[in-house]
């Protein structure tokens, strides 16, 4: 039987630029989403292949593809939210870091980017819970 998939969540600043990473690795090989968030509401999704070609990295197993680049326009509270969780890693809180990557899920309008996103954050709304995979803030 395979090895359970490990999960991480990475999120980084790089100047101005938030990127927000999803990677899952099975074994030796992985898959992911970068997700890149500007001041100025341009988000970029790109699917990552690590050497496991799957769907969504278009089943590239080494490589990178563009899934969809949005215009969007008040990303004013992702922002916050990013610059709060980047601040320093005792900062960053599950619910943040859900709220940030459901809103982008949505922004997206796609069912697969949701479905992948979900692996990594869930609300459970019910409850008022949400749970998160590993978060490192670098």
């Amino acid at each position: 039987m395979p090895n359970s998939p490990q999960r991480l969540v990475s999120i980084r600043r790089d100047g101005q630029v938030y990127e927000v990473k999803l990677l899952e690795f099975v074994e030796s090989s992985g898959h992911g989403l970068s997700i890149r968030i500007s001041p100025n509401g341009e988000v970029q999704i790109t699917g990552i292949g690590l050497g496991h070609p799957s769907i969504i990295n278009m089943y590239q197993s080494r490589g990178h593809w563009i899934w969809v680049s949005i215009k969007a326009s008040n990303i004013d509270k992702l922002l916050r939210i990013l610059n709060t969780v980047t601040g320093s890693e005792k900062d960053c809180r599950c619910e943040d870091v859900t709220e940030v990557l459901y809103t982008v899920a949505k922004l997206s309008k796609s069912t697969i980017i949701e479905g992948f996103v979900e692996k990594f954050v869930k609300k459970v709304p019910v409850h008022g819970v949400t749970k998160c995979e590993k978060v490192e803030v670098t």
